[in-house]
């Protein structure tokens, strides 16, 4: 009797071994597609914000929080379409400290709606930069010919269940090629 409760305690004690690996591995691979996830998401992001800066003939507005670009309408070969009257359409990029999204409304989407790039945001802030790579005043947009993205943390999962991923990124500086500077 007491060698079938010994083997009954050491199969017990395996068992729950056994049970906390295969959640530590299930919490560990969670945690690795989340990662993986995020820096795709922000990978993602970053293309379409450069291809818009890339593309802006203005910067209507800046904030640390809010970019308002100026960009020509572009044919499928994403050629500008350049016939004189007037084929440009403004992009607003708003991060939403209080929501924690990035979003993108873009006109020439049929149902208006902003296009959520990002959720999970915290930190996300857009610096400006004058032609020499000067920190220039986000109100002086005249000024403005280059924007990069700050350090920002993108987070998924929660930490009660232990699968919360972060993924920390930047922006390299981008140029605004198409905008013309007033002299100052």
């Amino acid at each position: 009797m007491v060698e079938l409760l010994i083997g009954l305690f050491l199969s017990m004690l395996l068992t729950a071994a056994m049970l906390l690996s295969y959640t530590f591995l299930v919490r560990s691979l969670i945690r690795s597609s989340n990662q993986q996830q995020l820096e795709a998401q922000s990978r993602k992001a970053l293309q379409m914000l450069s291809q818009d800066v890339h593309v802006a003939t203005d910067v209507q507005t800046a904030s640390s929080s809010q970019l308002t670009l100026t960009v020509p309408k572009v044919d499928a070969q994403g050629h500008a379409i350049t016939d004189g009257n007037g084929n440009v359409i403004t992009k607003v990029v708003t991060y939403n400290a209080a929501t924690g999204t990035l979003t993108r409304t873009d006109p020439d989407f049929s149902s208006g709606t902003p296009l959520t790039l990002l959720t999970g945001v915290s930190n996300f802030s857009f610096n400006y930069l004058d032609k020499q790579g000067s920190q220039v005043n986000a109100s002086y947009s005249l000024r403005i010919k280059q924007i990069e993205v700050s350090n920002f943390i993108v987070s998924a999962g929660t930490a009660s269940t232990g699968t919360q991923s972060s993924y920390t990124g930047a922006s390299a500086r981008w140029v605004l090629r198409s905008k013309h500077l007033v002299v100052y």
